[in-house]
């Protein structure tokens, strides 16, 4: 029957071409380093614009007064939060080269435990809990949510360098 032989080559076509499309060697490594490049850069930039705003409230809060400067820094807190997440949601379920499944693996792991302490810390800050902030500050470690990119990637991103 030419029709089911057709319909046969038809689909190993298809199954060929998704098969290439996928391939078994992961994601584009420059495409896979420049998003993570893109991502150290806005975390950088989000950072240094906490710094900055940190800087223009002294002066303006007591700082006897740790819940006011606490309530007076929940601004500035939230958009480093709110840029941390959107960031981290750009590299979540990222294609990565088979160099960096694992560490990709690891990142996808962490992305939503990662995310919830940015926004427990922004919450605490807010409602001016200075005590929240302590035991946080106590009991979380960078570590703990964030794997360390590779060096490779690093090397690649370079505005990733000093993460």
């Amino acid at each position: 029957m030419p029709t089911a032989r057709t319909a046969v080559l038809l689909a190993a076509a298809v199954l060929a071409t998704g098969a290439a499309g996928c391939g078994g060697s992961g994601g584009d490594p420059e495409q896979y380093a420049s998003t993570w490049n893109g991502v150290c850069r806005d975390i950088t930039s989000a950072q240094e614009t906490l710094q900055n705003d940190l800087v223009a409230l002294q002066g303006r809060v007591s700082t006897t007064d740790v819940t006011a400067l606490t309530k007076a820094a929940a601004a500035p807190i939230g958009k480093l939060s709110d840029a941390v997440s959107t960031a981290l949601e750009r590299v979540r379920g990222l294609d990565a080269p088979d160099e960096y499944a694992d560490f990709q693996k690891r990142v996808d792991g962490s992305v939503d435990a990662t995310i919830r302490v940015f926004r427990e810390l922004k919450d605490a800050t807010q409602r001016g809990d200075t005590r929240a902030l302590q035991e946080m500050g106590r009991t979380t470690r960078p570590t703990d949510v964030v794997p360390s990119l590779p060096a490779g990637l690093k090397t690649r991103a370079k505005d990733c360098s000093s993460f």
